[in-house]
């Protein structure tokens, strides 16, 4: 079950990122470290928060495995979350496990339990830096976010001419206004069914690479 305290941080440093009016990054010697630094903290919570939502559809489905076998409707609903969790190596071995074929033995359904049991959640954030190869469905989510936030005109507006301090200030502040219009879309949720869904998680991580994005160029600027 996901651990709803760890979505309120997400919700409350998301928060904290997206508030315009901090006295704190206003007296920051170097406000886009500061709000690096914000978004770093975002990483862990989500990476935990996309397991929990990863272990509870498993469990889900490995409850109706103990019984007279999983329907091909159960093995695609479980699909549709493994498709937005994991890597696409993990995805294509666990659809291995998962064939009707594998289903048909008490023997393959035991090797389908082990697998999905030890499976993780792809961190995205934390392979960020040290990805061999791009993942085309996650640059793609990224590319999605960026022009949802408007970020072309921000680069554009800040490769123009050298900025001043005052013009990282304006740049700063219409970063945090678009990814607050993008935010109130989010809930602080009192009960489980308003927990993060597998849809809007990655959209989540793909919202602060975006952002991380945009202030990295900004320091190099």
């Amino acid at each position: 079950m996901t651990d709803l305290a760890r979505q309120r941080f997400v919700i409350a440093r998301l928060a904290d990122f997206c508030d315009h009016r901090s006295q704190a990054l206003r007296e920051h010697r170097e406000p886009a470290g500061y709000l690096l630094a914000k978004l770093a903290e975002l990483q862990e919570p989500l990476r935990l928060l996309k397991q929990d939502v990863l272990r509870g559809a498993v469990d889900a489905f490995l409850a109706k495995l103990d019984g007279p076998g999983a329907a091909s409707r159960d093995v695609d609903e479980l699909g549709h979350v493994l498709d937005r969790l994991l890597s696409r190596g993990d995805f294509a071995d666990a659809f291995f496990n998962l064939s009707e074929h594998a289903l048909a033995s008490d023997n393959g359904r035991a090797h389908a339990r082990a697998f999905l049991l030890g499976l993780r959640a792809q961190d995205h954030l934390g392979e960020e830096e040290g990805a061999a190869a791009p993942d085309e469905a996650w640059e793609g989510l990224v590319r999605e976010m960026h022009g949802r936030l408007k970020l072309d005109v921000l680069e554009r507006c800040a490769r123009r001419r050298p900025l001043d301090p005052r013009r990282r200030r304006f740049l700063l502040r219409r970063l945090r206004h678009s990814a607050a219009d993008y935010c109130a879309v989010l809930r602080v949720p009192a009960r489980a069914g308003e927990a993060f869904t597998p849809f809007m998680l990655p959209r989540v991580e793909a919202l602060v690479e975006a952002n991380r994005r945009f202030l990295r160029l900004l320091r190099r600027l």
